[in-house]
Formats: C-alpha cells, sequence, structure tokens
C-alpha cells in the first residue's frame, strides 16, 4: 500500500479543511480556496425514482452542486494529479449534490418492492411528507470532510470515497414522521430505524461508492489527517 504524505488545503464552507495529498505530490505549494456558507443556497425538490420500477426510489435532500463539485476537483488536484474521482451519474448524467433521506435499502427492504411484494408505503406518500416538512430548509450543520477506504480488489490498494458529514433536526424529523405513518400502514418496526442516520454530501469515490455495513458514514469517520477549524 503506498504512504501518504498529507498536506493541507482550505476549504471553506463554514469553516476549512485540509485535504491529504499523495505522496507523489511532494513539493506542491499549498492550495487555498473560499467557499462561503452562501454557495450552499436553497435549490428545489426533485423526485428521486431513479428506475423504470416504482420500487427504484429514495428520499432525498437536493443539495447545490457548485461548491461539491468545486471541493471534488481540490481532491482531485492534490490527491490525484490527473485520475479524477468518479461521481453518481444515475441520478443527473452530469452529477448532483444531495443528502439521502430515506435510503433505497430502506425503501425496497421495507416499504415498497414487487420483487418482496412489500407494499406498504409507496414514494409518493414519502414525499409528501417531506414538502410538508420543507425538506429543502437548510438547517444543515457541517462537521468536516470524511473518508473511508475499501479494498474491492485484493490485488490493488485500498478505494476510498470523500464526504461532507452534516447533521439536519428537520431531515431527522422526517424519517421519524416517514416511519410513524410506515408503522400505522402495517410496517415492521424492527426493518428499520429511523434514528440509524448518517446524513453526508458525497464528494466522489476512487471506485464505487462505499456504503454501510463497509462504513457509517458519522462524525466518526472524520478523517484524522483533516483539520477542519471553525470560523
Amino acid at each position: 500500500m503506498n504512504k501518504f504524505l498529507w498536506i493541507p488545503i482550505l476549504v471553506c464552507f463554514v469553516s476549512c479543511v485540509s485535504v491529504p495529498v499523495n505522496h507523489q505530490n511532494n513539493g506542491r505549494t499549498k492550495s487555498k480556496i473560499s467557499i462561503s456558507k452562501s454557495h450552499f443556497h436553497p435549490v428545489g425538490f426533485k423526485s428521486r425514482v431513479y428506475g423504470d420500477k416504482d420500487w427504484q426510489a429514495a428520499l432525498a435532500m437536493n443539495v447545490a452542486y457548485e461548491p461539491v463539485l468545486e471541493l471534488r476537483k481540490k481532491i482531485e488536484n492534490q490527491l490525484y494529479g490527473k485520475n479524477k474521482l468518479k461521481y453518481l451519474t444515475s441520478w443527473e448524467a452530469a452529477g448532483e449534490a444531495h443528502i439521502t433521506t430515506i435510503t433505497p435499502v430502506e425503501y425496497q427492504n421495507c416499504m415498497w418492492s414487487h420483487k418482496r411484494k412489500i407494499k406498504i408505503l409507496h414514494i409518493s406518500e414519502i414525499e409528501k411528507i417531506a414538502i410538508k416538512h420543507q425538506i429543502q430548509k437548510l438547517d444543515l450543520k457541517f462537521h468536516g470532510v470524511g473518508s473511508a477506504g475499501k479494498n474491492f480488489n485484493s490485488k490493488k490498494n485500498l478505494d476510498h470515497t470523500y464526504y461532507v458529514i452534516v447533521q439536519s433536526e428537520n431531515l431527522l424529523r422526517i424519517r421519524k414522521e416517514v416511519f410513524t405513518r410506515y408503522l400505522k400502514q402495517g410496517g415492521d418496526k424492527n426493518c428499520w430505524d429511523p434514528e440509524f442516520f448518517f446524513p453526508h454530501i458525497t464528494i466522489g469515490y476512487t471506485h464505487k461508492d462505499i456504503h454501510y455495513p463497509d462504513v457509517k458514514k458519522s462524525i466518526e469517520t472524520l478523517d484524522p489527517r483533516v483539520e477542519w477549524i471553525v470560523n
């Protein structure tokens, strides 16, 4: 496995972070970019039915893409040189940013699936709850940049994913109301937990995104080599 030398980059959302640099980038001067909180301007809600089946769906808060794209470019430049990080394109071909609020796994395994013959709570009902609670309301608290690694191929080095760890009381409130409706309509209380929630904004990844159970994208995954200074 390659060893890494970490050189700080300052990225200001509401705070500043330093981002790791691969050892091949030795000698590069410290880069700085400034992204103010205002760059995370309010954006509209988008339904996330991502396939041609009604069970291929999730609930997400849509997030302004520009600051996430800029952060990805900086990480690419400092960490990977000419190599580019990958990102989700199945929702938007050109890329987008979001915070998953009801995951595809929670939806398909517990709420609605023709394959599993589950018809308890349809995505259209979930979206009504989300809109009632103003899912696009910006109440986000930024904790910092997290990262996780997984070896998808034993012959290669670890693949990595990068994300901004956030907190949102409103998104948690939405999950709890969805759960209440789910139980009223006959759902299994042990199938999913509304408080088992690790909100984040994916920045990019080297191979493919890494999800639970491989990682909980919580503050425990804040990269210790990343400095987060609250302004």
